[in-house]
């Protein structure tokens, strides 16, 4: 079995960091074929977690999303086939949802939920979100603990809106959330929250906003998922025991980085710093550091208004 695991891990057709839950179960083996089968489902998960890259197509989202999305889901299956999404406009273009609606998806136990737009006939619901407010509006819409995809797109706090949702108890199966490809590599941060927890701002089009692909991983793994792939605007991550192992890739294998697409911040504001225990300890780098987000390789200039709100009438603060 040692071998077995040496030659797993040592091909170059493999190039995940660990696959504990195989580790963990080696001393198993003298009894029974739980290591064997775990390995046989690593190998499994592997296979086709590399071919990720090359089944990213679109028919609604925005930069192939719709084909990531379709082949894990007939790599892993469904249960319940009952979505989360939120920060989605109209959700009719750049949503990671619709065509999951045009193909027998349940409309009626899903959720949409976007500031400025509101549709009954795919209930989406006109509402404003935040961390400190998104475990009332899931409880409101009677959101279920456990279902099968989450799609996370605030433009701001995503790391901390999802930290709240997986604190909360919420367990979906797949998660898509965004990310700020501006990062560097070896960046775990993400834009601060408001000491107060309760000044809360929306995106000013810069490039503050978001956080990193590392801080996101730190965050998936606190919670047992397994980050499988990122784009340049989204990372999908999959529950662990839905896989069937616990598989982490290295941060080289699925880094990628996009500079030059918005507004320099040139106010140096802080990012908080994420520990690689998938918590934040209260640390930021004081405006220090991030040289692609302040002032290399970001667009000089600025937003002549903030994106998307100036122009759609968006909801009340309060909950509706």
């Amino acid at each position: 079995m040692r071998a077995e695991m040496r030659s797993l891990l040592q091909n170059e057709g493999f190039k995940y960091l660990v696959v504990i839950t195989c580790g963990a179960l080696l001393y198993l083996y003298a009894t029974n074929n739980t290591s064997s089968d775990c390995l046989a489902k690593a190998k499994t998960s592997m296979s086709w977690i590399e071919t990720l890259p090359s089944h990213q197509w679109n028919v609604h989202s925005q930069w192939g999303e719709d084909g990531v999305i379709n082949t894990i889901f007939n790599n892993i299956g469904t249960t319940d086939k009952v979505y989360v999404e939120f920060g989605v406009e109209d959700c009719l273009t750049q949503c990671n949802t619709a065509y999951l609606r045009e193909v027998g998806w349940d409309v009626k136990n899903s959720l949409l939920m976007d500031g400025g737009y509101s549709n009954p006939d795919i209930n989406l619901q006109q509402v404003i979100f935040w961390p400190n407010n998104i475990l009332e509006l899931f409880q409101k819409f009677e959101v279920k603990r456990e279902f099968d995809f989450l799609s996370v797109d605030t433009d701001s706090y995503d790391w901390f809106m999802l930290e709240a949702i997986l604190e909360g108890g919420y367990r979906p199966r797949v998660i898509a959330t965004e990310i700020n490809a501006n990062f560097g590599m070896l960046e775990a941060k993400s834009i601060l929250p408001p000491k107060d927890k309760i000044s809360w701002n929306r995106w000013d089009g810069t490039t503050y906003h978001g956080s990193s692909m590392l801080a996101m991983s730190y965050l998936f793994n606190r919670f047992g998922y397994s980050l499988v792939f990122c784009n340049y605007i989204n990372c999908f991550a999959i529950r662990d025991d839905v896989l069937g192992t616990y598989i982490r890739r290295p941060i080289t294998d699925i880094h990628l980085q996009n500079v030059g697409g918005h507004y320099c911040d040139y106010s140096n504001r802080s990012l908080a710093i994420i520990d690689p225990s998938g918590f934040w300890l209260g640390e930021d780098d004081g405006g220090l550091g991030s040289p692609t987000i302040r002032h290399t390789g970001c667009q000089h200039g600025v937003h002549a208004k903030k994106p998307y709100i100036e122009d759609i009438p968006q909801a009340n603060e309060a909950l509706a």
